[in-house]
């Protein structure tokens, strides 16, 4: 019992050495991005600009307009909760990011975190935001997609230089965004055919 209590008292010490020890800050994101790590930021980029869009009508709803909003449905509770998830998993990144101390990715990632706050504010003002939704996760979806296949593949060899972590740690941040970003698509449909009766957004 002694020994698993030491180690658990040696973490807090472990994580400063580790936090205390990352390389000094650079900014380099041509050398830390392979053709696949560029092309996933593109989507991102694109799903920022959606994030901007849906942030620019949400500006338009009025306050009686939010009076009207109506309690939230189950599935969109359930919904936000994913969303909620994904932004702390976002805000775990900003870890890996600070670790990896390029000065792009972390700033980048901060802005993709900014962009999730916009969509949660949406899902729970907007009456129907299905169109900026659909959009933002799927290409979301596809962005982890490819990150999932630059690890498989080992095609971009320097990815493990951008995130210095383990990767193992890696693989399971890239897994556990696809799989909450297809739980957070599947309640988008159940939400439109239930709520909405139908594709709204598309």
């Amino acid at each position: 019992l002694v020994a698993p209590m030491d180690r658990v008292k040696a973490v807090p010490k472990q994580a400063w050495e580790f936090f205390k020890d990352r390389r000094d800050w650079v900014f380099a994101p041509h050398k830390s991005y392979g053709i696949l790590g560029w092309f996933q930021h593109g989507i991102k980029f694109l799903a920022l600009l959606v994030a901007i869009l849906s942030w620019a009508e949400f500006l338009q709803v009025s306050p009686a307009s939010l009076e009207t909003r109506g309690e939230l449905d189950d599935v969109r509770i359930i919904q936000l909760v994913v969303m909620g998830v994904l932004l702390a998993v976002y805000l775990g990144g900003v870890v890996m990011r600070y670790v990896s101390a390029e000065v792009f990715a972390f700033a980048f990632h901060v802005f993709h975190i900014i962009s999730h706050v916009v969509l949660l504010l949406n899902l729970i003002y907007q009456y129907d935001p299905s169109t900026y939704v659909y959009i933002y996760g799927l290409l979301l979806l596809l962005g982890e997609l490819l990150q999932i296949v630059s690890l498989f593949t080992k095609c971009d060899d320097d990815l493990v230089d951008v995130y210095d972590l383990p990767m193992n740690l890696v693989w399971g941040y890239s897994s556990l965004l696809v799989l909450l970003y297809i739980i957070f698509m599947v309640l988008q449909v159940i939400v439109s055919t239930i709520t909405y009766s139908g594709f709204h957004g598309f």
